[in-house]
């Protein structure tokens, strides 16, 4: 995606799409029902999807911060300030509701922006994603697959355990996917090899439910879903949503 903004109009809907580095951003203002989703690249598009399609009545402004992609290897703090930053956009850019369309955001940056921004409604992907895989597992064995950034906060083990404290987690971080899928290398064949090295141990778990705790992930969902078993659920941030 090449630099600038382009927007789209569908229905009721206006989306304006931002693919920058910060340092160039321009603030606009497009209504005063503006919903802002941000994440570290172009993972957040599938959330954005969903969010369209159920709430057409908004519009939405999408920040996806692919210059300094991938975040799920950096340090919290720097993941806190590049959050603060597109918080900042998104505010000024009238978004009343900003939505963290990462995981690694979420679990890393949320509860402290709520603390700057205390006038601001936030809501983080994770949540809805746990609380969506301990409804669906049956023998209370979840798989995470996460950035590595997710899995060292534990923030996915503390979410299912809140909706179900019998559950047993096993976690994969996964840190050569984000960096394939931001350069447009998902369909290689090197890919297969990659996930099947990831999903080994987690079916020798007995799992009968995945969680891709990364946005970009659902963009290899269909492959994912190929390289395990017919009964395996198989959660993404879309469909919980």
């Amino acid at each position: 995606m090449g630099k600038g903004a382009f927007v789209i109009t569908e229905g009721r809907t206006r989306l304006v799409a931002y693919f920058l580095p910060q340092n160039q951003l321009q603030y606009k203002t497009y209504g005063k029902k503006n919903i802002g989703v941000f994440d570290s690249g172009f993972g957040g598009i599938n959330i954005l999807k969903g969010l369209t399609a159920k709430l057409p009545q908004y519009n939405y402004v999408y920040l996806a911060d692919n210059a300094r992609a991938s975040y799920g290897n950096r340090a919290s703090q720097e993941i806190c300030n590049f959050t603060e930053q597109a918080v900042n956009f998104l505010a000024k850019s009238s978004c009343e509701l900003i939505i963290f369309a990462c995981n690694t955001v979420s679990s890393e940056a949320q509860t402290k922006l709520r603390s700057i921004f205390p006038k601001k409604h936030f809501l983080g992907v994770l949540e809805p994603l746990a609380t969506h895989a301990a409804q669906l597992t049956k023998n209370n064995r979840i798989g995470v697959m996460a950035t590595e950034r997710t899995v060292s906060s534990k923030a996915f083990i503390t979410q299912l355990h809140i909706a179900n404290p019998n559950i047993k987690v096993y976690q994969q971080s996964c840190p050569k996917l984000v960096p394939i899928i931001e350069q447009g290398k998902h369909n290689n064949r090197e890919v297969e090899i990659i996930l099947k090295t990831y999903l080994s141990e987690l079916i020798e778990r007995n799992i009968d439910t995945l969680v891709l705790g990364c946005t970009h992930y659902g963009i290899l969902e269909d492959k994912i879903k190929g390289l395990c078993n017919l009964e395996m659920q198989i959660v993404a941030g879309q469909v919980s949503m």
